[in-house]
């Protein structure tokens, strides 16, 4: 701005000053010529009253025509040039085309004015006519308007030189005087600073913008803060990249399931996060307008990606990832297809005997001494079966997370000597001793569920026992929580195997197994059970001495 004033401030000057030099010199042009003009006038009737009266001498007359300084001439009617009071008349031309001898002869006066482009000068002639018919003209010359004003140039420029350096100062002079309100405004209130009524719409305007803007920011702040808190807390990763890889935005999610520490991730590449193979293919593909879904595993941990392209116009701007833990799903996933397989054996070997055998009977291919022991044994399969089919279906419920099922005080010791009472007769084939001590201590729970986990505990430490073994069923109230353990003397369970035997068919001896009737889920069972009852179960055992199992109830 101060610099436009100043512009202006200086051309206007220079404009003015050179208008006005000119204006001034064709007033002067104007004035000096009249006056000429009158002047000539004068002498010309002067002279012609001379010549008109003819009183003095010729010599005289020639004498005074010669001692003027304007140019005289005198012409006859026919044109011929009589005298001439500077040039010689032999060297002069007829004149009767003259304008102003035309005039002169056809009114009694002339006059005209020649301009002469070659020297700049103009010439003015006047003509009267005298009582015995001749012609008398006088003429002067001088410069044009043009040449004057050229001729003062100099003088002109020096002053608008002179007035240009005036201008200048006071230029900057104002211009600080009048912006320096300007850059004094409050833009944060600007209608508290309407130095200027002419800038008063203009403040208005932007005071009306500023709270537009304000608000607009405000409310932006508050959008960005919602998102953040949402994205904050999402148990899914979410990143957005703009169109060459670089993160716009992260949540911690998908920082901790890339295996990143913590920090500032906006504007790196995505590749900083991680740089396997399979991440950077999902990467590439996605920047070039596909979208996929991928599973990469961090940390034995399988993380799924869902990735789509930002396209507009058919121009892609970026991508959005989503990224899921699955590896619970996966492990799930696992299982089902591990637990399919292996409920079709299980439930298989029975079936298979008990069908061959009964098609032996069918086709009269056994003694009939035989038959008793061959129905036997597809009774022991039966029974098998159904314990098998019993436990799936328990097992599966507790897998479906039923959550609704009745709960009742129980007392876990008499529920101990209840089961050791069912299996009394059991144990004593085996040559295996139980006991049941402790003292009497409630929990709240479901019965059913309660009376399977003290069963298959006390079925597994029987039936893996050895002969004259002993079973020893505790129940004690211990740091506010009920603990029932169930210690055998039996051949105990190797070290490596202890992380897997609560698993659903997991046997450490498949042998010995076929020769107890086990189903395989009975300390599966177990395990979930507890896990109903948020209990905690622990696992001692030795090799050739027994194992010890400890399941801590919550009161």
């Amino acid at each position: 701005m101060k610099r436009k004033i100043f512009n202006n401030m200086v051309t206007l000057s220079f404009v003015i000053v050179f208008m006005t030099s000119a204006l001034i010199c064709v007033v002067l042009y104007k004035h000096n010529f009249n006056s000429m003009k009158q002047q000539i006038k004068g002498t010309a009737l002067f002279v012609a009253s001379l010549l008109n009266t003819g009183t003095d001498e010729s010599y005289q007359l020639t004498d005074t025509l010669h001692s003027i300084s304007d140019r005289i001439t005198i012409i006859a009617n026919d044109g011929t040039v009589l005298f001439d009071n500077i040039t010689d008349i032999k060297d002069m031309e007829n004149h009767l085309d003259r304008p102003e001898v035309k005039s002169a002869l056809e009114t009694g006066s002339g006059e005209t004015v020649r301009v002469s482009g070659t020297i700049g000068k103009q010439t003015y002639y006047y003509a009267i006519k005298l009582n015995d018919g001749l012609i008398l003209r006088l003429s002067f010359t001088s410069d044009t308007v043009y040449s004057t004003y050229f001729n003062m140039l100099p003088y002109i420029l020096l002053i608008a030189l002179i007035v240009i350096v005036i201008s200048m100062v006071m230029a900057v002079n104002q211009s600080k005087q009048l912006v320096a309100p300007i850059n004094s405004i409050n833009l944060d209130k600007p209608t508290e600073n309407i130095i200027y009524d002419e800038l008063s719409p203009l403040l208005l305007r932007i005071n009306y913008l500023r709270r537009n803007l304000d608000k607009q920011i405000i409310e932006a702040k508050e959008q960005q803060k919602q998102f953040e808190t949402i994205t904050n807390n999402m148990s899914e990763g979410l990143i957005i990249l703009d169109r060459k890889g670089a993160i716009l935005s992260i949540n911690p999610s998908a920082v901790n399931l890339l295996g990143s520490s913590g920090g500032k991730y906006t504007g790196r590449n995505i590749l900083t996060l991680n740089r396997s193979y399979n991440f950077q293919q999902i990467i590439d593909k996605v920047l070039k307008g596909n979208s996929s879904e991928d599973i990469i595993t961090k940390e034995e941990r399988s993380i799924k990606i869902w990735t789509n392209p930002v396209v507009k116009e058919g121009e892609i701007h970026g991508a959005i990832m989503i990224l899921q833990d699955v590896t619970e799903t996966q492990m799930a996933e696992d299982f089902r297809r591990e637990f399919s397989a292996n409920v079709s054996h299980e439930l298989k070997s029975p079936l298979t005997v008990i069908t061959g055998f009964a098609e032996l009977i069918k086709n009269n291919m056994v003694n009939s001494d035989d038959i008793p022991e061959f129905a036997k044994r597809i009774y022991t399969e039966a029974k098998r079966l159904l314990k098998l089919v019993e436990d799936i279906i328990v097992i599966s419920r507790l897998d479906e997370g039923e959550n609704d099922l009745a709960t009742e005080e129980i007392n876990l010791l008499e529920v101990a000597e209840n089961t050791a009472k069912r299996l009394n007769e059991m144990a004593a084939k085996k040559g295996v001793s139980m006991t049941v001590t402790g003292e009497a201590v409630s929990i709240n729970g479901v019965y059913r569920l309660i009376e399977e986990l003290v069963y298959n505990l006390c079925d597994n430490a029987i039936n893996y026992n050895r002969n004259n073994g002993k079973v020893i069923i505790s129940v004690v109230k211990r740091n506010n929580k009920a603990v029932l353990k169930v210690e055998d003397t039996g051949i105990g369970i190797p070290k490596e195997h202890w992380h897997r035997i609560f698993e659903r068919f997991y046997r450490v001896d498949k042998s010995h197994s076929k020769e107890t009737g086990g189903t395989g889920l009975g300390l599966s069972i177990v395990k979930h059970s507890a896990r109903y009852h948020n209990a905690k179960i622990s696992l001692y055992s030795v090799v050739g001495k027994g194992t010890t199992i400890t399941v801590s109830f919550p009161l």
